[in-house]
C-alpha cells in the first residue's frame, strides 16, 4: 500500500489515544484434571496464554529496544524517547501510515544514531500492529471459552469415578474456569497497550 504522509485529524481518526501502559500480565495455573472433555478445552485455554504472554513479551522488548537504542532510561516513558528522537533528528523525520501501521522516515541523510532511532521505532510500530492482530482474533476465540466451561462444576461428580476425588477435581476444575475466565480481559489489554504505543509513536510526530 503507498504510504503517505498524514495530518493531525487523519491519526486522530485512526487511533484512540493512551497514555499509561499496562503491567505484564499475570496468567492463573491451568491444570490438567484428568477428566477429558474438560481438558481439551483447558488445554486450549492454556495455549492461549502462551500467545499473549508471546506477544506481551514480545511488545515489552520492542518497547524496551527502542529506549535502549536511543539511549534513555529502560524504565522512562516511550514519548520520552520519542521526544529525544525528534530532538536528535532535528526535523528531518516525516510520518507515513502504512494501512494502519506509523512509519517513520528520514527526509533526507541523518546520523547513524538517528537512524538507528527510526529502525527501532518502526520495529515497535510493527509489533504494536502485530499484538494488536492477534487480540483481534484471540477475542472471540476467549469468549468462547468461558461460554464452554461456565457449566463443566456441576458435571464433575458425574464423570469422577472415584467419590473421593470429586472434591479434589471440582476445585481443579473451578481454578481452571477461573484462569479462563481472566482471558477476554488479558486479551482486551494487549490490545489497549498496542494501541497505545502507535498512537504515541503517531502523536510524537504529527505535524
Amino acid at each position: 500500500m503507498q504510504s503517505r504522509i498524514v495530518s493531525t485529524l487523519a491519526v486522530a481518526s485512526l487511533f484512540v489515544a493512551v497514555t499509561a501502559y499496562a503491567a505484564a500480565p499475570t496468567f492463573s495455573k491451568i491444570v490438567d484434571t484428568g477428566i477429558a472433555e474438560f481438558d481439551d478445552v483447558f488445554g486450549r485455554a492454556r495455549d492461549m496464554q502462551g500467545t499473549l504472554k508471546t506477544s506481551n513479551e514480545n511488545l515489552a522488548g520492542a518497547r524496551a529496544n527502542v529506549n535502549t537504542t536511543l539511549g534513555v532510561a529502560t524504565d522512562a516513558p516511550l514519548a520520552t524517547a520519542l521526544t529525544d528522537l525528534k530532538t536528535k533528528a532535528n526535523g528531518k523525520i516525516k510520518l507515513v501510515m502504512e494501512g494502519k501501521r506509523p512509519k517513520l522516515e528520514a527526509t533526507e541523510a541523518v546520523p547513524e544514531n538517528v537512524q538507528q532511532g527510526i529502525d527501532s521505532v518502526n520495529k515497535l510500530s510493527e509489533t504494536s500492529i502485530a499484538s494488536s492482530e492477534t487480540a483481534d482474533q484471540l477475542k472471540p476465540q476467549s469468549e468462547s471459552l468461558v461460554e464452554a466451561t461456565k457449566d463443566f462444576p456441576p458435571k464433575v461428580p458425574t464423570l469422577v469415578k472415584n467419590p473421593l476425588e470429586v472434591g479434589k477435581k471440582t476445585k481443579q476444575v473451578k481454578g481452571n474456569i477461573k484462569a479462563v475466565g481472566e482471558l477476554p480481559g488479558q486479551v482486551d489489554g494487549l490490545r489497549v497497550e498496542a494501541s497505545g504505543i502507535t498512537t504515541d509513536i503517531a502523536g510524537a510526530f504529527t505535524e
